[in-house]
């Protein structure tokens, strides 16, 4: 296996509102921790926030309801292991008040700190605050790294 890391919402949105910049990159990803070739984790957070950002876009009209709906149905299938937010929410918390970040942005570097892993992230201010606390790879580092 090439590559072993958690990852945040910013990679796992892009792979299904395909107007984001890093759409490609997210698809291709997603498709090699499939196939099997790289193991990808994150904090079971992200389906919360990953549907979130599918209500967003269908508030701002870049998505319909019905789409919205099919794709937050697919998120439980998608071949990422989720990390209980329990398992890491006191390091979560200290995160945040320690770095200025959202508790939701900590518990992803907590993750990564949790498994040992790199946290692989599309948010560049994100992997600016993680940066120190956690290797951090860009979304095209980690495609690279994973094939």
């Amino acid at each position: 296996m090439s590559l072993i890391a958690v990852v945040d919402t910013s990679v796992i949105v892009p792979a299904f509102l395909t107007d984001e910049g890093t759409t490609a990159d997210a698809q291709a990803l997603l498709r090699v921790a499939a196939n099997g070739t790289c193991r990808l984790a994150t904090s079971s957070h992200a389906i919360l926030e990953t549907t979130a950002a599918f209500h967003k876009a269908v508030r701002r009209d870049r998505l319909s309801s019905t789409a919205a709906l099919r794709m937050a149905s697919l998120l439980p299938s998608l071949p990422i292991e989720r990390i209980p937010v329990t398992r890491v929410l006191r390091r979560a918390t200290r995160i945040a008040f320690e770095e200025d970040m959202t508790v939701y942005d900590a518990l992803f570097v907590a993750t990564a700190i949790h498994l040992r892993l790199p946290l692989v992230t599309a948010d560049r201010r994100q992997g600016q605050l993680a940066t120190g606390l956690v290797p951090v790879l860009s979304l095209r580092e980690a495609l690279a790294a994973a094939q």
